[in-house]
């Protein structure tokens, strides 16, 4: 891995813990909600589930790491 991409994986790994809240290594749709408006996106709760019903690969109704990393992914492209 490069150092380029070393750097925006500790930055994902970062932004993950910021909204994982409660610290159980997956993002539930409160979590989203609040971390998505905290970066002033303006989303309701039935917007996030629907969200986590998009990126949610395991159906577990959480978002994971990785499947965080694809709904950031996917947001950058937005803009």
């Amino acid at each position: 891995m490069n150092e380029k991409n070393l750097l925006s994986n500790n930055k994902l790994h970062t932004a993950f813990k910021m909204f994982d809240k409660d610290n159980d290594g997956k993002i539930d749709y409160l979590e989203l909600t609040t971390g998505l408006q905290g970066m002033g996106l303006s989303v309701n709760v039935e917007q996030t589930v629907e969200i986590i019903k998009r990126f949610d690969k395991e159906a577990t109704g959480f978002l994971e790491f990785d499947e965080f990393v694809a709904l950031v992914h996917f947001l950058q492209k937005l803009q």
